[in-house]
Formats: C-alpha cells, sequence, structure tokens
C-alpha cells in the first residue's frame, strides 16, 4: 500500500478528492477497504459504515490506477454529480471520460420523483464501462438488495458485470485517538 505523495496534494484537490482525505492518504494504514480494493480493477463498490476507510481506499486506488497522474483521475461526490451533472454536457463528459473516477458517497443524494439522478448515474456508469474506464463507488448502504432497490435492478446488473460490491469492517477510524 503506497502512500499518496505530499506533493499532490494541490493537483488532487483540483480533480475534485477532499483535502481531508488527501492528508489521511499521507500515511494510510492497513485496513479491510484497503484491503479490497488491492486487486480491484474495472468496477468496484466499496460499501461499508461510516469511518471504516472506504474514501482513503478509494483515493489509494484512484492515484494508483492514474499511474499518479493527476490529470487523468477524477473525484466527484455522489450529491454534487446529482446536481449538476444531468444537463451539462462538457460537466458530463468530463467524468465519463477520465480514465479513472471515484463516486463518493452514494446513497447521500436526492432521488428526484423523475428519476434523472438515476438516469445520468445509469449513463455515466454504462458509458464508463463501455470505454473501459476504471471505476470506484463508496457508499454506506452495505446490503446489496437495498443498493439494488434504491438503484434499480439494471444499475446493479452492470456493476456485477463489471465489478464487485463489497462490503468493508472495521472500527470508525475517525473516533480513533491519535
Amino acid at each position: 500500500m503506497n502512500a499518496i505523495p505530499r506533493d499532490s496534494l494541490p493537483a488532487l484537490e483540483r480533480r475534485g478528492v477532499p483535502a481531508r482525505t488527501i492528508r489521511a492518504a499521507f500515511e494510510p494504514i492497513e485496513t479491510d477497504a484497503t484491503k479490497q480494493t488491492a486487486n480491484a480493477d474495472d468496477m468496484l463498490i466499496l460499501a461499508g459504515t461510516p469511518g471504516v476507510g472506504k474514501s482513503v481506499a478509494a483515493l489509494l486506488w484512484l492515484f494508483d490506477r492514474a499511474k499518479g497522474k493527476p490529470e487523468c483521475l477524477r473525484w466527484v461526490q455522489s450529491g454534487d454529480l446529482a446536481r449538476g451533472y444531468a444537463y451539462d454536457q462538457e460537466a458530463f463528459a468530463s467524468v465519463a471520460d477520465v480514465y479513472a473516477l471515484v463516486i463518493d458517497d452514494l446513497g447521500v443524494e436526492y432521488l428526484d420523483d423523475r428519476g434523472r439522478y438515476l438516469s445520468t448515474l445509469e449513463e455515466l456508469l454504462s458509458r464508463r464501462f463501455a470505454r473501459m474506464r476504471k471505476t470506484l463507488l463508496t457508499t454506506n448502504i452495505t446490503d446489496p438488495a437495498v443498493f439494488a432497490d434504491r438503484y434499480k435492478e439494471r444499475l446493479a446488473s452492470r456493476v456485477s458485470e463489471a465489478g464487485a460490491f463489497v462490503v468493508c469492517v472495521g472500527e470508525d477510524l475517525r473516533r480513533r485517538v491519535a
């Protein structure tokens, strides 16, 4: 498990990665989440309770897949994807076409009655799958059936075809005494 170089902070922040996540990846500790991402390749849903290290593991995975080149990666909060990408084709392409993408905190976004978010997410993941782009999703939804119910069978099927749904366990790292 390689740490993120400290001089990467500005470039990673420009690609959407939260500064707190980057700083935690300067000296990462091995967790179930980092073990789960070690061999993940095309698409992965990293599920687990809050604080088990999903976001740090996602960043380490993302940085590794992009071979340390921040211009090849992108980080998007699920709520931001819900707000801005459905009608802005340039913004949508910026996440659809980038080589490695993390969508963090899936499950906190508002699901509108018309299904705009689900359709945007489905189109994004289908496009990324077709182009063999690397994609990792994090979520606190630990039950695959609940995930499939929220995101509909077609999306759940796409994920199972392209990758895996893994549940990470462990202590809440945010409550550790330093």
